[in-house]
């Protein structure tokens, strides 16, 4: 379930644990999403999964679009 009301903004990693930890205490499903972009390190987005899985996320998966033919 997508959170509402979340303003989109870049956050160092080391602040993720403890707001995510905060949203995850308020939800029954604990499950989160990632999206990132071609612009994220491979690295970047491991350090944030193992963050999220440390707040509390019972399962932490990445939404994928597939590349346009022109790519």
């Amino acid at each position: 379930t997508p959170v509402t009301g979340v303003q989109t903004c870049a956050l160092p990693i080391s602040d993720i644990r403890d707001r995510i930890a905060k949203i995850l205490s308020q939800r029954t499903d604990r499950e989160v999403l990632v999206r990132g972009d071609e612009h994220v390190e491979y690295g970047t987005v491991v350090r944030l999964m193992a963050q999220l899985q440390a707040a509390g996320a019972s399962n932490v998966g990445l939404i994928t679009e597939a590349p346009s033919i022109d790519e």
